[in-house]
């Protein structure tokens, strides 16, 4: 009886075994690119709902107009608008470059006094106004069911 050839999803001994799980600080600093390829900026942060103990948002770095200056705003882009990208190695955002940079921004020194929820519905309002079709969720994407029901009405 033959052996099976290695399975990259099984064997470590395989010649490129690939993850099927990450540490969540592993995103820091991952590239985020939207729909049409542009590179927005970086990963900073994933903010939790504290009530239904999932990530509800991405907080992305908006890439500086100059290379030498350091990002100093930040964009909440929604969970489920956030998949991988392997073969670029970063996240695909599920919206154009446009609908990304046209949300609201935060500034780096005072965004978690934005974290209330007058923030999170205008975020909400903004990204179900602009009709932005959403890819299947990261999420959905690894096979995952959340055990928490979904919010009503917020990301």
């Amino acid at each position: 009886m033959t052996p099976a050839a290695p399975d990259p999803l099984r064997d470590a001994d395989a010649p490129h075994p690939r993850r099927t799980t990450a540490l969540a600080h592993l995103l820091d600093g991952t590239l985020a690119r939207s729909s049409d390829g542009e590179t927005i900026g970086h990963v900073s942060n994933a903010i939790l709902d504290m009530r239904g103990g999932r990530i509800v948002y991405v907080l992305v770095a908006l890439v500086p107009i100059e290379e030498s200056v350091h990002a100093r705003r930040l964009v909440m882009v929604p969970w489920e608008y956030v998949t991988l990208d392997a073969d670029a190695g970063g996240l695909r955002i599920a919206a154009s470059a446009a609908i990304v940079l046209g949300a609201p921004t935060l500034d780096l020194d005072g965004w978690l006094g934005s974290t209330d929820t007058v923030w999170e519905d205008r975020m909400a309002a903004y990204y179900q106004g602009v009709g932005t079709p959403r890819a299947h969720s990261f999420a959905e994407e690894l096979g995952l069911r959340s055990p928490v029901p979904q919010a009503r009405g917020r990301y």
